[in-house]
């Protein structure tokens, strides 16, 4: 199921390549965060269990991932909401980008993630990455599921 939530269910994410062991994200530059995101130039299109679609401004696609290359791999840390103002939970993922489209009348770059493994952080190994089990992040379903829900509530449809 994919849900495209309300900007206020995701107000923080970041991205950057690749990494594992000591030091974690520490000391390393994001390639999108939620300052991008604040300043409209970084959006969630979608969201799932098992993965997301970003909309990236031309302008920051170029500084950041200029070149965007399918099946590359990316640490993720993220902040969801159930409802704005509600409980949150983090989380941190290894995704694959497995879509890249440049759509040039709104001068953006959908990529689309797909989530390959949770990341855990522990003094003594640092960043460690476990593959996902039933291909989905555990505890995000929680939240997707919630979103839409409401989305259907919304409409009069629940």
């Amino acid at each position: 199921m994919r849900v495209r939530p309300d900007a206020r269910l995701v107000p923080e994410l970041s991205l950057w390549e690749e990494f594992s062991g000591r030091g974690g994200a520490a000391g390393r530059t994001a390639l999108f965060d939620e300052e991008k995101m604040a300043a409209g130039a970084l959006r969630v299109d979608n969201f799932s269990a098992n993965g997301v679609r970003l909309l990236v401004g031309a302008p920051l696609m170029r500084a950041a991932l200029p070149e965007a290359v399918k099946g590359g791999r990316y640490a993720m840390w993220f902040r969801v909401l159930a409802e704005p103002g509600g409980a949150s939970a983090t989380f941190w993922t290894l995704a694959v980008l497995r879509n890249v489209f440049y759509d040039p009348q709104k001068s953006e770059t959908a990529l689309g993630f797909e989530f390959v493994a949770e990341g855990r952080e522990s003094e003594e190994d640092g960043m460690v990455w476990r593959p996902l089990k039933f291909d989905e992040v555990p505890g995000l379903g929680k939240f997707v599921f919630r979103w839409n829900l409401d989305l259907y509530r919304e409409k009069g449809l629940a």
